[in-house]
């Protein structure tokens, strides 16, 4: 059964487009699954980098950057759906990412309700990884 996906929007997402510029997004199974669902091929907006799928760019913009804005907005994956929030995996603490153009302008505090949203996305994104890699092997 599919996860929810994320109901956080950013209030800056129509005006900017500055997190899918030379995006290294990580994509779950069920991004995929959702995206091929739409007719698009795995091959040609996935890359494998360690073992996760990453959204590829096309030159330095995410292959769904169109004209300045998202093709898939209303599809787009998980990681998408909850940035500028990431894992620091150096303090293990969630922040807002400071590549963002508005990152003073949120208080991150303010997304508290989302962090288990974003940690279970980062779990899963583990998971996934570790299957792709237990595949890879056999």
């Amino acid at each position: 059964m599919p996860s929810p996906l994320s109901s956080f929007n950013c209030k800056y997402s129509r005006e900017c487009s500055e997190c899918c510029l030379e995006t290294e997004m990580a994509l779950s199974e069920e991004d995929l699954e959702r995206i091929q669902n739409h007719g698009y091929k795995k091959n040609a907006f996935t890359r494998n980098v360690d073992g996760f799928l990453i959204l590829k760019n096309i030159g330095k913009n995410c292959y769904f950057l169109k004209e300045g804005k998202c093709s898939i907005y209303e599809i787009r994956p998980q990681g998408c759906r909850l940035y500028p929030m990431i894992v620091d995996f150096e303090s293990n603490s969630i922040v807002i990412d400071k590549s963002c153009p508005s990152h003073e302008q949120f208080e991150v505090n303010e997304y508290s309700h989302l962090f288990y949203d974003l940690v279970n996305f980062v779990d899963l994104l583990l998971s996934e990884k570790d299957e792709r890699e237990k595949k890879e092997k056999k």
